[in-house]
């Protein structure tokens, strides 16, 4: 006999209702996040109105059932008080407490909050992702999702979701709506020059080398796109050959010497390494959203390069400004020299960089890297 597919991979835990009876903000909340999901295609529990009115022992007796199959629980709450009432604590507590008794080994309990921090949530919840409603699109949670499911996210509805302003543009997306790819890439030049002087414009990759290299190689790149599809920022990386990599960590490599005739493309499964090229965004559209925006999709990207095979064993990076040295900085990577551009290297083993703050962000990558590791027989 088949065996039935289970009606239900997530599970949304929230107060329905106040003291008074009139409903809550989290439950509001939660039902925005549900209808998000559940258009998505996702198989998504949302206990009702009628569903809440049941018995204490048929209500409980129907809530183990969907918990004992749900992979994912999102805990939604407003105050540290919802999220500790008796139902809801009772959801979130017990599917903890299967996933620390090894019977839900991939299961996934996060944490939608709005109004409170991650300080603020009861401690048990402390140590695992949440999402903040103010800074965290649904797009964003959907993709957590789908990445903890095995699923392939629908990039190009969540990424051109009305629910965020800000979308960020692959190659296909640049071809579906005729844009001219080489005025495109200028364009994105044109946004790399102004944050530079000069001197150092004058060592980078040129828009002509750009555009061969990133017609060719494009799964090392991503553009951001803000309101009226106006270009804004970009993110952008090649592989280099060990010889190249290693000039480049010597101070001796300058980018202009890069051409699409000496990159290693992503073609095949296997190690590379990784020199970070650009990111950019208009002065005008500069802020942590943005820069976020960017970010995530770049390690977004990686976890879609890993699952394909593709590791990066080491990433370099050449800082031509104050800017570039911080991100440097704060995607783990360390100063070793300095460049005959006048910037300065900084580079990073994978397994260390994997353990900085920002990756904690993509769980999911840090877990492919560390099963490619444990595969191998190496310590990670």
């Amino acid at each position: 006999m088949e065996k039935q597919q289970p009606l239900y991979d997530i599970f949304i835990s929230f107060k329905r209702t106040e003291v008074d009876g009139r409903d809550t903000e989290d439950y509001q909340i939660a039902k925005e996040l549900f209808n998000y999901l559940d258009k998505k295609g996702l198989r998504v529990f949302f206990s009702d109105e009628s569903f809440k009115k049941l018995g204490t022992a048929e209500y409980k007796f129907k809530i183990d059932r969907v918990l004992d199959v749900a992979k994912i629980l999102i805990v939604v709450g407003t105050s540290r008080e919802h999220m500790d009432s008796n139902w809801v604590r009772y959801e979130w507590d017990s599917f903890c407490g299967d996933i620390l008794d090894g019977i839900k080994k991939d299961g996934k309990l996060y944490s939608y909050i709005d109004h409170i921090g991650p300080a603020d949530l009861p401690r048990t919840l402390r140590k695992y992702q949440s999402f903040e409603k103010r800074n965290t699109s649904l797009s964003q949670i959907y993709q957590y999702i789908c990445s903890a499911l095995g699923k392939s996210a629908d990039f190009k509805e969540v990424l051109h979701s009305s629910s965020d302003k800000y979308s960020i543009y692959d190659y296909n997306d640049i071809k579906k709506r005729h844009w001219d790819f080489e005025k495109t890439v200028q364009k994105l030049m044109s946004i790399v020059y102004e944050t530079l002087d000069p001197e150092s414009a004058e060592s980078i990759l040129d828009a002509e080398a750009s555009v061969k290299i990133m017609e060719r190689s494009c799964d090392t790149w991503r553009i951001l796109v803000g309101p009226n599809e106006e270009i804004i920022g970009h993110w952008f990386f090649v592989s280099l050959y060990d010889q190249e990599y290693e000039k480049l960590l010597k101070g001796e490599l300058l980018e202009e010497d890069i051409s699409y005739k000496n990159i290693n493309y992503l073609d095949l499964p296997g190690d590379y390494k990784g020199y970070f090229a650009q990111i950019d965004i208009m002065k005008e559209y500069r802020n942590a959203r943005t820069l976020q925006r960017l970010i995530i999709s770049f390690l977004e990207q990686l976890v879609v390069l890993a699952k394909q095979g593709i590791f990066f064993t080491d990433w370099c990076a050449d800082s031509l400004s104050p800017e570039g040295s911080s991100l440097s900085h704060s995607m783990g990577l360390s100063y070793v020299s300095d460049n005959l551009d006048n910037g300065k290297i900084y580079v990073g083993k994978t397994e260390e960089i994997l353990a900085s703050p920002i990756f904690k962000r993509v769980p999911d990558l840090i877990k492919l890297y560390k099963n490619e590791w444990k595969r191998r027989g190496k310590k990670g």
